[in-house]
């Protein structure tokens, strides 16, 4: 009779845990699809806000944009004196100069806009030394950041665009840009 008694209780116990991992994972499901909901709704909501905002969205100072964005990257006030536009090899850039420093802000990725940064190719020259480029003597080992609506905003590719029309007359295609601190020549 205790024998019968305890695999009873056994399969009472089993039953029992069935039941509970089943509701668990019905409701593991339910919560599943409640936040796939939330997150469609917000990712609606920021697609209106952002399709509301385009044709508002106008950078006037590219002095305050870029202070913006290189203080957001570097973590601290990082004041820009002047804003000019650089190109060579039909590549653009944004330079700016903060006390001293250089930063160089491109829609080109590293891997093109180093090469293009060269001279005319020419990596040294045996009168001269080393010729120094827009991102110095040693282009590869300048710190490069990635500026993103990830990293900068929900309106950053759209306030980039919007710069980079003012500054250089064309159209941006890239919905990132890179940010290139030059060490002081």
């Amino acid at each position: 009779m205790d024998a019968m008694l305890t695999f009873f209780v056994l399969i009472g116990i089993i039953a029992l845990g069935m039941i509970i991992s089943v509701g668990n994972e019905r409701q593991r499901r339910a919560l599943e699809d409640i936040r796939k909901q939330i997150e469609g709704w917000a990712a609606e909501d920021i697609r209106m806000k952002r399709a509301r905002a385009a044709g508002e969205i106008h950078v006037d100072d590219p002095k305050h944009w870029i202070t913006s964005t290189a203080s957001r990257v570097f973590g601290t006030l990082v004041p820009v004196e002047n804003v000019s536009v650089w190109e060579n090899n039909n590549v653009k850039a944004l330079v700016a100069t903060s006390n001293g420093r250089t930063l160089v802000l491109t829609p080109v990725p590293p891997e093109r806009f180093i090469p293009a940064n060269q001279v005319d190719g020419k990596k040294h020259n045996r009168l001269t030394g080393p010729v120094v480029t827009l991102l110095g003597k040693n282009p590869r080992k300048v710190p490069v950041y990635e500026c993103s609506v990830l990293t900068h905003g929900a309106f950053f590719d759209l306030e980039a665009r919007s710069l980079w029309q003012n500054l250089t007359g064309e159209s941006l295609e890239f919905d990132r840009m890179w940010l290139y601190d030059v060490p002081r020549q």
